[in-house]
């Protein structure tokens, strides 16, 4: 690492690129056309620049494996999801690999999820292995609901607020409360008890 007045700057490692590339079944680095962007280490966390003017985070374990590439900025999901991500190729021909798949590879059958659900924070302590179903959880309320909660709607017929949670692909009805408050702490409890660590709940969206 390169001391500098605003920090530290990180000197890739491109041998341990290279062989975590060849892990995640990619070609080895390629000559560069563009220079690197350099990252930085603040303390304990390196910040690795993206395109868009944004930029992720890792732990400072993995910086000079994240410092051999040139990071962009992917947008996904109409703006509501953003990731790191850098163009490999394969033998079936170039594709995306994203930062928080880099860090931590997937195993048999599962894959890299985040989780508070920021596709920039890839520190570790964010990164786990779950399966696709459980990596599907960290969401927020859609778009057309209308409570502000996650997993609670109004009851049209009562005027009371309904909760309710979907388990092994089935609807579960909570019940109805006089708050939507009040049947927004009732999903939290049923998620955490179906979902464990794999809960999202509005508490943990700042919702409550």
């Amino acid at each position: 690492m390169t001391t500098s007045t605003n920090g530290i700057i990180v000197v890739p490692d491109n041998d341990r690129a290279n062989r975590r590339l060849a892990e995640l079944g990619f070609q080895p680095l390629a000559p560069r056309k563009r220079p690197l962007r350099p990252v930085w280490v603040f303390g304990d966390t390196a910040h690795v620049p993206l395109t868009r003017q944004l930029t992720a985070l890792v732990a400072v374990e993995d910086a000079s494996l994240a410092a051999a590439f040139n990071w962009s900025a992917i947008v996904v999901n109409a703006g509501k999801g953003v990731y790191a991500a850098t163009h490999g190729h394969t033998l079936g021909g170039g594709r995306n690999l994203l930062l928080h798949r880099l860090l931590l590879p997937p195993s048999a059958g599962l894959v890299v999820s985040l989780r508070d659900g920021n596709g920039l924070d890839c520190r570790r302590p964010n990164l786990r292995l779950a399966s696709k179903t459980e990596a599907r959880r960290p969401r927020p309320p859609h778009r057309n609901n209308t409570s502000g909660f996650k997993g609670v709607t109004l009851d049209h017929t009562t005027g009371r607020w309904q909760a309710q949670i979907t388990a092994n692909r089935r609807y579960r009805t909570l019940g109805t409360f006089g708050t939507r408050e009040e049947a927004a702490v009732a999903y939290d409890k049923a998620a955490r008890e179906l979902h464990g660590d794999f809960a999202r709940t509005n508490a943990s969206l700042g919702l409550l």
